[in-house]
């Protein structure tokens, strides 16, 4: 690579990418000027840094993974001439380190590695100064370029013409330098080369690199002036040479930025005052007043799609999935170097659940107004401020949301104590899960909460409390270890006849696969639970009467894939694992069934789209969420704006239709549409992926292509098509009856004819 160099760099016509070497670092140089001092406003400081694209971006600004190459001292900006004397040092550093590499010594084998810039981040004023032209704020880079007829002239209507492109991802732009040409202003010119990508640059791939980095403070050691504390290339090896000491211990980069954006996701879900760790820049504090109509504090949680309703139900369901993917698979996040992550993401949903259980017989359902809530689209600054709560008491109990809760507690409970180590608010989980278990299994009658809370009869509604019981019982006996509530659970087991129900699927409303696996793990002397899971896993993943697959490989279940088809495959394959650790001789053809779910999710689909907003070029643009989108035009979400204002990374779509097709329209809410249950399935799954020795890069990393372009048959058309047939059939009868009745007519003349004619000769 020859950045601000004499002489114009030649590359073969052939070249394998330098992005595909897994050995390779791509870098990003950052250059900025600064003011150092308060009460010095004239006093300008430049800094140039690198860091390293390769890392996940969660902790590639860490300042153990950022480089200090050097610091420009003022007061004043450097001229051009001493710009290019501070950077000419890099430069040479720079060529070496792509031309000859350096020898590195990685899984018991010696490599040669290089490094190569591959884009520069800097605002106008530094491109000006640095690059000697004005553009916008990032310049891609190549590492493969010939510019010996290329002209600097031709650089900004370049970027101008295929600015689109770039945002995209589908092109490349490459920097060379051609020869000693100067631009106008003086500096050595910078010429950019667009070349059409085969993939996007988002997702190139690239070395798996460990978390735990040696720690490269260089802004800590005294830098005498225009001289670098440590060359860079030192410093580089340093620091690849501190990661190639874990790498048996590496988590696949991809799989950990998967896991670390679903909680990014949650993160975007959240109500109440914001932490100022708070790291989605579009969410604020909002809904501050909830509860206030019973005098309580509700403000906090999480809204539970792309609304701004709040549901304990679904809520508690979640919480509950994700307190037990990450206890199976602790070591994934370990790995991953997520596990503050996975703290907070559990703890805002429980903290609110507690608010929302003020006292034993009394729990909070619902915050906000469905018929409100739905004719809003907008940002949270601006939510309806009319929000009435809802609760469940000894009056009007509601044994399904209160046993799902007391579940969550339990569950949640566990892991703070076990995997977290927080020993005293595991207490505080347990108390509540306990005190919420004694009003669930007590209050009578025994009925579902819709029972009593109308308001929430259209949005999450359960057909049953029977398996919710089982469930939390056996959650609280494995979080108190208590024998009580593992016979009680085992009692209601049989006096629901829970295994001969019809199999149904878990997800929000029902327990009842959950209840079974769970109790295979806990109470494993009891083999009825193991029986009734292999019957009803078996029934679902090998075909019953209400699951098949689609062409495409993904688990279908009529009456439950229609709103969100990627919801029962990864509830479905979540339990399938757990299981499969419980019993070895259902551990092959459960993993097998969970991994082609997962990697349908990510990629290996006929849409060749990941379901994961914010991962690949082809994953869904538009999910259906009012924050995110941008938009305040209710009556045309899908084109106010066109495409969505905020990435909301990690966060899941409903998925395709039984055809393998996702239209990815704003919309249409059963593909498009996010949730809270919609992620912690996933999150388990990941964390699964992750504890594995080797795991593949996702499907997703491997795709070049765009996703297949499918158009939507309108219902009129069908209509019509089905009035035509109608209209064909008529006329074509008509024409048979008429043809029919001409003959007989002729016949019967004839007839007559021949009659008169007998009666003549008589």
């Amino acid at each position: 690579m020859r950045w601000q160099v004499p002489s114009p760099l030649s590359t073969p016509e052939e070249f394998t990418p330098f992005v595909h070497h897994p050995y390779h670092l791509l870098l990003t140089l950052n250059v900025d000027w600064f003011q150092a001092f308060d009460n010095k406003g004239s006093y300008s400081v430049g800094a140039i840094y690198m860091t390293i694209n390769n890392l996940p971006r969660h902790i590639r600004f860490k300042k153990e993974n950022v480089i200090l190459v050097g610091v420009m001292p003022g007061p004043h900006e450097p001229k051009k001439d001493e710009m290019n004397h501070y950077l000419r040092p890099l430069v040479q550093e720079l060529q070496d380190l792509y031309f000859n590499g350096f020898p590195m010594m990685i899984e018991g084998k010696m490599v040669i590695a290089r490094a190569a810039p591959f884009n520069v981040a800097c605002d106008i004023p530094a491109a000006r100064k640095v690059f000697g032209f004005t553009g916008g704020g990032v310049f891609f880079m190549t590492i493969n370029c010939d510019l010996k007829n290329w002209r600097s002239t031709m650089v900004e209507s370049v970027l101008i013409e295929h600015v689109d492109q770039i945002k995209a991802g589908l092109y490349e732009v490459g920097t060379c330098i051609q020869g000693e040409e100067r631009a106008s202003n003086g500096n050595l010119t910078l010429v950019l080369l667009m070349k059409q990508l085969p993939c996007t640059l988002t997702t190139p791939q690239v070395p798996s690199f460990s978390q735990k980095a040696h720690r490269l403070c260089y802004m800590k050691q005294h830098c005498s002036t225009m001289r670098h504390c440590k060359t860079f290339k030192t410093a580089l090896i340093e620091w690849y040479s501190s990661l190639a000491l874990f790498a048996q211990e590496t988590a696949n980069p991809h799989y950990v930025a998967l896991l670390n954006d679903s909680m990014w996701f949650y993160e975007a879900q959240r109500s109440g005052r914001l932490p100022s760790s708070n790291r989605v820049s579009w969410r604020h504090d909002s809904a501050l007043n909830d509860g206030s109509d019973h005098d309580i504090d509700l403000t906090g949680g999480y809204y539970d799609a792309g609304d701004y309703l709040k549901f304990t139900l679904p809520l508690a369901h979640s919480i509950a999935f994700l307190s037990w993917g990450a206890i199976e698979w602790y070591d994934g996040y370990t790995k991953a170097n997520q596990t503050e992550y996975l703290r907070n993401t559990i703890r805002w949903g429980t903290d609110w659940l507690i608010k929302a259980h003020p006292q034993g017989d009394v729990l909070y359902v619902q915050v906000g107004d469905g018929e409100i809530d739905n004719n809003y689209w907008g940002p949270d600054t601006d939510i309806p401020s009319d929000r009435p709560s809802y609760m469940i008491n000894s009056s009007t109990p509601g044994t399904d949301v209160a046993a799902q809760t007391a579940a969550a507690f339990a569950a949640s409970s566990y892991l703070f104590r076990n995997q977290l180590n927080d020993t005293d608010y595991a207490d505080l989980l347990q108390s509540h899960a306990e005190s919420l278990f004694n009003f669930a299994d007590t209050a009578q009658p025994w009925q579902t909460y819709t029972t009593a809370i109308a308001a929430s009869a259209d949005y999450y509604a359960t057909n049953t409390y029977t398996n919710q019981l089982v469930y939390a019982a056996l959650w609280l006996y494995r979080a108190t270890g208590n024998s009580t509530y593992r016979d009680k659970a085992s009692s209601y087991f049989d006096q629901f006849k829970l295994a001969t129900q019809p199999i149904s699927l878990t997800d929000w409303s029902d327990q009842s696969i959950a209840a079974f696996v769970l109790g295979a793990q806990v109470d494993n002397d009891n083999s009825k639970y193991s029986d009734a899971a292999i019957k009803w896993l078996d029934g679902i993943i090998h075909g019953s009467d209400i699951c098949s697959y689609t062409k495409g490989g993904l688990l279908w279940c009529d009456g439950y894939s229609d709103d969100n088809a990627l919801v029962p495959a990864q509830d479905t394959a979540l339990l399938a694992l757990i299981y499969s650790k419980v019993d070895s001789s259902k551990s092959s053809d459960y993993t097998s069934f969970a991994t082609n779910q997962i990697n349908y999710m990510l990629g290996n689909n006929r849409m060749l789209t990941p379901y994961v907003c914010g991962v690949h070029m082809n994953s869904p643009h538009n999910p259906h969420h009012a924050g995110a989108s941008g938009g305040t035009d209710i009556n045309n979400i899908d084109t106010s704006p066109p495409e969505e204002k905020y990435i909301l990374y990690g966060a899941i779509v409903g998925g395709p239709d039984k055809d393998d097709k996702f239209y990815d329209e704003r919309n249409d809410w059963a593909q498009t549409e996010v949730a809270l249950d919609y992620n912690a399935p996933f999150q388990g799954l990941v964390a699964y992926q992750l504890s594995l020795d080797h795991v593949d890069d996702p499907p997703y990393v491997s795709i070049t292509e765009p996703r297949p372009h499918v158009t939507r048959s309108h219902p009129i058309e069908k209509w019509l098509i089905a009035v035509i047939v109608i209209v064909v059939i008529f006329v074509v009868g008509l024409g048979l009856y008429i043809c029919w009745w001409k003959r007989q007519a002729v016949r019967a003349c004839c007839a007559g004819r021949r009659n008169q004619g007998k009666a003549i000769e008589a």
